[in-house]
Formats: structure tokens, C-alpha cells, sequence
């Protein structure tokens, strides 16, 4: 009888030590070799394109710009975005080229809906316009600063609709005349920038 009581405890013994061993690999590969599938992960890309634009009877201005975007650990990204602005009609606007680096933070690491925070500064550079206030404006380089958030909507495997909203604070080179102004005296002003745009995930 005691013998019987030693194997069945020493199988038991046995069992439980397989047991653990087997919990324990289980565990490991759970946590440090199974991929990350998700998206926004280190290592990805992003391209957006974009179109927009704006006016009235008299004018009419178009914007076209890109971004990319490289996933150096998983959610945070360093990018930069490029925009193009030319403007139509019986005024004199200047064109204009922005660069503008940026760095963002991805909240939710999914194709569906994935919100992010954005801070971005750098460059426009103008060329063109009028030194009549009544027709337009002359052209006149700043540098940019500002921050906002955003949000991917997934619109496919590796498409997503991008919504951004930016809070921009220019500083130009020199004092500006704008519409309603009799002195040129505005060399600092804000723009909230909202912006709709098609980004592809790779």
C-alpha cells in the first residue's frame, strides 16, 4: 500500500512539473514571439495624398500636398508633409511651398479607427502676389509651429480616409498688410488648418 502511495505521488510530482513546463512555454511565446500583426507598428510606412481648396466668385485657390510618414518604434512616427498652393482669378495671391516636419503619436493601433496626436513646425516659402492691397497680396516667406490631432478611418487592408485638425502659428519675415489694414503691421498670426486626405499603410 505504501508503495502505491509513493508512485502515485511521485507520477503526480511528475504531471505537475510537465505541467509547469508547458505553462510556462506557453507564456513565452505568447509574449515575445508571437508577430504584431497591427498596424502603426515599427517599421511601417505611411503615404498620404491631398486635395483641397477654396474661394469665392472672384478666386479660387487649390492646395495639393503629400506626407510620409516611418514608424520608428510602434505608434510614434517622424514625417514630413509637402503642400503646393496656387490660386485663380482676378487676384494677385502669391504661390506658395510648405515643408513642414512633424511627429506623430498614434492612441489606437487600428485599421478601423486609429486617433492620433501631431506637433509639426517648419517653412513656407512664397513667390509672387501684388504690393496692392486691393488686388491681393505680396509674397513673403515664415516659419510655422503648431500642433493638433487626428483620426485613420479604414477604408480597406492597407487604406485608411485621414482627418486632421492643426492649430498653426506663423511667424513671417516681415510685417504683412492684410485686407482691412492701413499699415502693415500683422508679422504674427494663428490659422486653425483642417485638412481630409486618402493615406496608404505599407
Amino acid at each position: 500500500m505504501q508503495n502505491l502511495v509513493k508512485r502515485t505521488s511521485t507520477i503526480l510530482c511528475a504531471t505537475a512539473v510537465i505541467v509547469f513546463c508547458d505553462v510556462a512555454f506557453a507564456q513565452d511565446i505568447s509574449l515575445e514571439d508571437l508577430p504584431d500583426d497591427r498596424p502603426f507598428a515599427k517599421g511601417d510606412m505611411e503615404l498620404g495624398l491631398g486635395l483641397g481648396g477654396w474661394g469665392n466668385g472672384d478666386q479660387f485657390t487649390l492646395t495639393v500636398g503629400g506626407t510620409f510618414a516611418y514608424y520608428v518604434v510602434n505608434r510614434l512616427a517622424p514625417g514630413l508633409q509637402l503642400n503646393y498652393q496656387t490660386s485663380f482669378g482676378d487676384l494677385e495671391y502669391p504661390q506658395s511651398i510648405t515643408t513642414l516636419p512633424f511627429l506623430k503619436f498614434v492612441l489606437i493601433r487600428s485599421m478601423k479607427f486609429a486617433p492620433y496626436l501631431i506637433v509639426a513646425g517648419g517653412r513656407e516659402f512664397q513667390w509672387g502676389g501684388t504690393d496692392n492691397p486691393s488686388k491681393g497680396f505680396k509674397a513673403v516667406g515664415s516659419w510655422i509651429i503648431g500642433g493638433g490631432a487626428g483620426a485613420h478611418v479604414g477604408i480597406g487592408a492597407h487604406f485608411a480616409l485621414k482627418l486632421q485638425v492643426l492649430a498653426l502659428h506663423y511667424t513671417f519675415d516681415k510685417k504683412i498688410l492684410l485686407a482691412g489694414d492701413k499699415d502693415a503691421v500683422n508679422s504674427k498670426l494663428f490659422f486653425p488648418v483642417i485638412s481630409m486626405g486618402l493615406s496608404i499603410m505599407f
